[in-house]
């Protein structure tokens, strides 16, 4: 596969390596407009959150949000006319993005529901706490 240092910063969401090669004098003309054999593009690339192990906002609210932002900035520096362009699936960048937001989504609904029960039951278990302290206290003094 032939991939710029610039393809595998964007996909393993590098943010360092990404900067640099922007202040550097590298020919980024030529790294930003690679199109692979899938036909994805530098934005195609931010949307395979699989490959995501730099994971630096605690939560997925967070988390998706940093996505958004990722996608954001990377779109800022890849030529307009690549933006619309589908991959071999069909789908422009902002589509296959938002399906893989759809499925992180997805999953941090279960998460967050999770946790609610969980922070439910140690509520629950407090306050329980509480009224036996109380009632102890109560009969003893």
């Amino acid at each position: 596969m032939n991939r710029s240092i610039l393809d595998v910063a964007v996909m393993y969401r590098q943010k360092k390596i990404f900067d640099n090669v922007k202040e550097k004098n590298l020919p980024m003309a030529r790294m930003r407009q690679g199109v692979d054999k899938s036909g994805n593009t530098l934005l195609h690339h931010v949307a395979d959150m699989n490959k995501n192990s730099g994971v630096t906002k605690p939560g997925p609210a967070l988390q998706l949000q940093e996505e958004l932002k990722w996608f954001e900035r990377v779109k800022e520096e890849i030529p307009p006319h690549y933006v619309p362009l589908l991959n071999k699936d069909g789908m422009t960048a902002r589509e296959c993005f938002e399906n893989s937001l759809r499925d992180a989504t997805e999953t941090s609904t279960k998460m967050d529901q999770g946790n609610s029960s969980v922070l439910f039951n140690c509520s629950c278990t407090c306050c329980y706490c509480c009224l036996c302290c109380r009632l102890y206290c109560a009969r003893r003094f």
